[in-house]
């Protein structure tokens, strides 16, 4: 890391802050022949209260290890960026770094960005052909000289006053005001939101909430900036592998609800769908969510396709699941009259029927 002025510099090779005199020949060879102390520079980085740091580089490599040491450092405050990422070195991905720089506390002298222009620059016109509004809908009408902007409404005829409060504020809000049975999709919902922003979509609607992240195109950084994304609109401080832990939409929003239960967040208003199970029991639900996820992933239609042996067998261990679940003796079928010994020999749409006869599914 290095600094300009009176913005000190940290070495990889030390381990902490250098003056630049140190900057010789044998301090250059000692950096290509001893370890990289990027651990310790880190450390000596948050020790001195630094939590912003902006990846200079054709493509962020580093972001993931920065994220891992604040996480494991209890630091819930630093924010990791990146200038350019492979396949987005346009102009207008360092125009987008910049923002996202500034909107973190650093300082840009954004009138560089307009040296040598014509004149200053202009709105440009909507796009009304797209059909899609943008204006805020919430509902709140509290008025106050802080806290407050104003936005026309849908049809541009009327101004009213808008509450600016925190995202996470507005989504609890939300979650208190529906109905039990509705709050999962709300957060289905804001998943699918956090998720068409971070992979490019227009609308929450092209994500398929059976579809684990990668196999929806996401990448690593891409998962760390979606779960960067859940904890601004949750107010959690969720763990860097709780889009791989929970990778679909659905099992996610099912995690999200859960999380927001243990905090208390919905203000004694359980959020998860579970809400009636006794809390020693939720995380048998949590491992359902894993392994709903999981299924949902290999049957993706670039998946590799579950073979008609490795079909059988799950189906004769979800049966002997399904059997102690209700304190029955395992083998013991109910529904159509099939003995896990004649699971090998039963034909598709035996299976298919056994399935939705003892587990509700086809």
């Amino acid at each position: 890391t290095c600094g300009r002025g009176d913005i000190p510099m940290y070495s990889t090779v030390t381990g902490g802050v250098v003056d630049g005199t140190e900057l010789s020949g044998d301090y250059w060879y000692r950096g290509l022949r001893e370890p990289v102390a990027f651990h310790e520079a880190l450390q000596a980085l948050f020790a001195d209260g630094h939590n912003l740091f902006l990846e200079v580089s054709p493509h962020p490599v580093l972001g993931t290890n920065l994220h891992q040491a604040a996480e494991q450092a209890d630091l819930d405050e630093v924010a990791v960026l990146h200038t350019l990422r492979r396949g987005h070195g346009d102009w207008p991905q360092m125009l987008t770094a910049l923002s996202d720089a500034y909107v973190h506390g650093a300082e840009v002298n954004w009138s560089r960005l307009f040296e040598g222009q014509p004149g200053p620059p202009m709105d440009l016109p909507t796009y009304p052909f797209q059909h899609q509004h943008f204006w805020l809908t919430t509902t709140h009408t509290e008025t106050g000289p802080a806290g407050q902007y104003t936005v026309p409404d849908e049809g541009g005829l009327a101004e009213r006053q808008v509450d600016s409060a925190a995202p996470e504020q507005t989504l609890l809000t939300q979650l208190q005001n529906t109905p039990e049975v509705d709050r999962h999709d709300v957060l289905k919902r804001t998943v699918c939101a956090c998720m068409a922003a971070v992979l490019g979509h227009d609308s929450p609607d092209d994500i398929d909430v059976f579809r684990g992240f990668m196999d929806a195109g996401g990448t690593s950084l891409a998962a760390v900036q979606l779960r960067n994304r859940l904890n601004t609109v949750t107010g959690l401080h969720l763990p860097m592998s709780v889009v791989f832990d929970y990778p679909t939409p659905n099992a996610l929003a099912r995690h999200l609800a859960h999380q927001l239960s243990e905090h208390g967040d919905t203000a004694g208003h359980e959020s998860t769908p579970n809400a009636d199970a006794d809390p020693d029991d939720q995380d048998l639900y949590e491992q359902l969510d894993r392994l709903e996820s999981l299924l949902s992933t290999r049957t993706a239609t670039d998946a590799p396709p579950i073979t008609d042996t490795t079909r059988v067998r799950l189906t004769e261990r979800l049966h002997q699941l399904l059997a102690q679940v209700n304190d029955r003796t395992p083998g013991r079928a109910t529904g159509p009259e099939y003995q896990h010994s004649d699971l090998a020999n039963a034909s598709d749409d035996q299976l298919l029927e056994l399935i939705n006869n003892e587990f509700g599914i086809s």
